[in-house]
């Protein structure tokens, strides 16, 4: 192992174990980590991989349906200081509107000719507020993680990026209704009263799951009320009303839990181009 580990990095497996439990409560482990021994353990790893503070790793990186997420700051940290590149990556700008494209670019030693990618805003703007804010800032860091996935993919195996698609396995969804255009109150009422045989509730609600149902029949159920919805703000509040059984569904049965929410993803992005964009994103 390197000499030149930063001092915080603990260099055994039983000082990571113990430097992991000690930690583990702190005011400032990172929220995804608070309370997770063996998670910390896992960022220990990345910090060690690439020669970093665990405590700067841990502040960008997210656990998100048990996959390591890291932010494009860090995509373009870790480019900068392990990607055998002559000088920093650049970024150069053009064009306005959904057409402001960034270019990213950067030269490895011993070659002449830099690598580069393009990222377009109306390709990769999502609802996050920051993308107002920031436009600029946010197409580096996703220009970083595209340009780091193509040419340094050795830097971040094992994590994914925030904002990077997850391979998802829907097939245990594919009995449920095609997702169609947005139906009429009329029209949703009697189609849910066909497929979960019971009066269809307009307003957002959490939908209790029976001692002796799986999370196949209740995924099908609040799919099955997603679909009705013609807002993706609605859609929100139908998560928000059963975040308790969400979170209980992510961790019993992960993989059709995924499934779920790539059906649900599909609604709601659909639903944004129905009333151009302006909804708010369904998060998850």
């Amino acid at each position: 192992m390197s000499e030149n580990l930063p001092t915080l990095v603990p260099r055994t497996l039983h000082e990571a174990m113990e430097f992991a439990e000690r930690i583990a409560d702190g005011k400032l482990v990172a929220k995804d980590f608070r309370g997770s021994p063996p998670d910390i353990l896992s960022a220990i790893s990345l910090a060690q991989r690439w020669n970093l503070d665990i405590w700067a790793v841990m502040e960008h990186l997210s656990i998100i349906q048990g996959k390591r997420m890291i932010d494009g700051q860090l995509a373009g940290a870790l480019i900068n200081s392990l990607g055998n590149i002559q000088s920093p990556i650049r970024h150069s700008y053009s064009g306005e509107g959904d057409d402001r494209t960034v270019k990213a670019s950067a030269t490895f030693v011993g070659e002449t000719e830099p690598r580069e990618i393009e990222v377009r805003l109306g390709d990769a703007k999502t609802n996050n507020p920051m993308w107002k804010k920031q436009i600029d800032q946010q197409l580096a860091y996703t220009a970083n993680r595209v340009w780091g996935r193509r040419n340094t993919p050795q830097l971040f195996l094992g994590v994914h990026f925030q904002g990077e698609p997850l391979d998802l396995d829907v097939g245990e969804f594919k009995e449920l209704p095609t997702i169609a255009a947005p139906l009429t109150a009329e029209q949703a009422a009697a189609e849910e009263a066909e497929i979960i045989g019971e009066p269809v509730q307009v307003h957002p609600h959490e939908i209790p799951k029976s001692a002796n149902e799986g999370w196949l029949e209740w995924g099908k159920r609040f799919i099955a009320y997603v679909r009705a919805e013609a807002t993706p703000e609605a859609i929100a509040q139908w998560r928000q009303y059963n975040n308790d059984s969400l979170e209980l569904f992510a961790k019993e049965d992960p993989k059709l839990y995924e499934g779920l929410m790539t059906r649900l993803h599909e609604r709601a992005d659909q639903l944004e181009k129905v009333d151009g964009g302006q909804g708010q994103r369904v998060s998850g």
